[in-house]
């Protein structure tokens, strides 16, 4: 029996990691994960609020060709009727950060604001779990449904980006009753 369960844990981690290898190979070419500069749009109420003009001699601007070239949105870079005003970076939770260019339009004499998410690809290990609780109707002899509790628990043992592999344990009550242990692989979306 032990040599049994041994046996398919090394078969389900062997899995685990081939369908690691698989979703690391998509995620590289899945078009959600370049990231790229979007208009941040204005909220409705403010945008409702008249706009008053002010007298401006000269506005300090940042030359396009001075800065890296990470911090031109595509809609600035090639407009010269916009120019870059200001640039930051703020660090957000689960190591990302998201840059923020404004540019001033000269024909419109208006600021926009574009923004870009950006997340660090990084190898985590032992980083967070779970734990909860399923519900469920397993269908049995002329499609009776049985009720089906599981209690279950995992922990992430290696993490890159959204695709973590791990190990968990499950006790299921109801129809069924089992225990189980298992290693896992799975990609947030």
């Amino acid at each position: 029996m032990k040599q049994i369960l041994q046996q398919t844990i090394i078969v389900v981690l062997i899995i685990s990691i081939v369908y690691l290898i698989i979703m690391l190979i998509k995620e590289k070419n899945n078009v959600k994960y370049k990231y790229e500069y979007k208009k941040i749009e204005v909220p409705v109420e403010v945008e409702k609020v008249e706009k008053v003009e002010i007298p401006v001699e000269k506005i300090k601007i940042i030359p396009k060709e001075k800065i890296k070239e990470k911090y031109i949105p595509v809609e600035i870079k090639n407009d010269n009727k916009k120019e870059i005003v200001a640039v930051g970076t703020v660090n957000c939770p689960e190591d990302s950060k998201v840059t923020v260019t404004a540019a001033f339009n000269k024909d419109t004499k208006e600021t926009e604001l574009y923004s870009k998410i950006e997340r660090k690809q990084s190898l985590k290990f032992l980083n967070g779990g779970r734990v909860g609780v399923k519900y469920g109707l397993i269908p049995g002899e002329d499609f009776i449904f049985s009720h089906q509790v599981t209690a279950y628990s995992g922990y992430n043992v290696i993490s890159f980006g959204d695709v973590n592999v791990g190990v968990g344990a499950e006790l299921g009550f109801g129809h069924f009753r089992y225990w189980a242990v298992s290693a896992f692989a799975e990609i947030k979306f």
